[in-house]
């Protein structure tokens, strides 16, 4: 095995995952683990780029990494020292030229962000995450199915550390140490991102099935999702229970496709099938039992009957209102906790303070203006045109791994999932799968053409 990782170039992308996943669920709760993430992806994107002359540039492939480094350049020039004339220039900076004017500093330079200190944290948080995506682009398909492998072990150690949470409730084994104690986060801060997490890594189970449809570890599948689920469950994320009924209807879908791809309409055999039925039964009747007069189903009941006076509902009013306000330059990445108590009400005012605008399309174009919003949309015409060209003739991997993207992106119009580095490290990963490695890898890789 050791051999095997060594050969495919795989020993430190798969050191980068396996840290990005179990230490970087904590974000700025866990400042020391997020700087070994930080640490490690850089030492993966350098070593990445050195070996980069190995891989053949395809389209697909060079369209990602413009959107890439013109992603990292942003946070970049947000805090490079600017004349203060011109950051006067920018919406939304009146009050602090007018206190500058007053102290007459002569000569005073600022910068683009109204929190350098911040950008420049938001900015060194992307490390992991493209490092992943750069490294995964250069792998064989052998060594991806080897990568979310160890993404599903991750998923049963997180899912098995929520039912824990769970049984003790009272914080014992909470690794952030963090309420409510009646959630299942997981080796997450935020039980939301658990949700997401583990649907994700459900569909990814299924995948990894359908590509190595071994009757005799059918059941290990089975328990393994059957386990993610009832994670997802135990976490009563509204948003996260719907996240897995999608992930249940694609995993499905996958299936479906195979079926109908293959000759006769058999998959190996028809062990896999029963297999896969079977699972989608016990699934189904565990929510229904789970679903019946249990302390969980009440208060996924009462979070559903709330939903229509959720506070994320007032968040985005305001947040609009500070984009409003800092369009089209922005405050700079990080800012936003910052920029939205300047603008909140006194009447909305509680003991908490809001840190996220619980919709990051919103957040993104609030601290990155207008060029936010433009690399967005590239990001989603890039997503578009690859979905089109792997629908037909895409692996299975493929696929799944665009299912995980759609979901991520789902998530984050009412919360945000990718602001945690384990989050963003899988999306990334997940992103590099809907590309072709070049041609040094290419002869064992199923091709899409681009």
């Amino acid at each position: 095995m050791i051999d095997i990782v060594w050969r495919r170039g795989l020993l430190w992308p798969a050191a980068l995952f396996l840290c990005a996943l179990l230490l970087g669920g904590g974000g700025p709760h866990a400042p020391l683990l997020l700087a070994i993430t930080e640490v490690v992806g850089l030492c993966v994107l350098l070593r990445t780029a050195v070996t980069a002359q190995r891989i053949e540039p395809r389209p697909a492939m060079l369209a990602a990494i413009g959107i890439v480094i013109a992603m990292l350049l942003l946070p970049v020039l947000q805090i490079l020292p600017i004349p203060l004339r011109w950051a006067c220039d920018l919406a939304g900076r009146d009050l602090y030229c007018s206190t500058v004017a007053l102290a007459a500093v002569p000569g005073t330079t600022t910068t683009w962000s109204l929190s350098p200190d911040d950008t420049r944290r938001a900015a060194l948080a992307l490390l992991p995450p493209v490092a992943m995506f750069v490294a995964t682009m250069g792998l064989d398909r052998t060594a991806r199915r080897m990568l979310v492998q160890i993404a599903i072990g991750v998923g049963v150690l997180s899912a098995l550390t929520g039912a824990a949470q769970i049984m003790a409730g009272d914080g014992r084994f909470f690794p952030y140490g963090l309420p409510p104690y009646d959630r299942a986060p997981g080796l997450f801060a935020n039980y939301n991102h658990q949700a997401f997490f583990l649907s994700a890594i459900l569909l990814l189970v299924v995948a990894d099935w359908i590509e190595d449809a071994r009757s005799a570890i059918a059941p290990i599948r089975i328990g393994i999702l059957i386990l993610l689920t009832i994670g997802v469950i135990i976490t009563s994320s509204r948003a996260g229970f719907g996240l897995l009924v999608l992930a249940i209807l694609a995993g499905g879908s996958l299936w479906l496709r195979q079926l109908r791809r293959t000759r006769g309409g058999r998959l190996r055999g028809r062990g896999p099938l029963i297999g896969i039925v079977i699972a989608i039964l016990g699934v189904c009747l565990l929510i229904g039992l789970l679903a019946m007069g249990s302390y969980r189903s009440e208060l996924m009941a009462d979070r559903i009957a709330q939903a229509a006076s959720d506070t994320r509902f007032t968040f985005w009013g305001n947040t609009r209102y500070a984009i409003g306000l800092y369009f089209p330059a922005g405050s700079g990445f990080g800012t936003f906790d910052t920029v939205y108590q300047s603008v909140e009400p006194l009447g909305e005012l509680h003991s908490y303070y809001v840190n996220h605008a619980h919709n990051d399309y919103l957040e993104i174009v609030l601290e990155g203006g207008l060029i936010a919003a433009a690399l967005i949309g590239a990001f989603l015409i890039w997503l578009t045109v690859r979905l089109v060209a792997i629908w037909r003739s895409g692996s299975t991997l493929m696929l799944a791994a665009a299912g995980v993207i759609l979901l991520a992106l789902l998530h984050s119009i009412v919360d945000y999932p990718l602001r945690t580095v384990t989050g963003a490290t899988l999306f990334a990963f997940c992103c590099g799968l809907l590309i072709s490695p070049g041609v040094a890898t290419s002869h064992i890789e199923h091709r899409t053409d681009d």
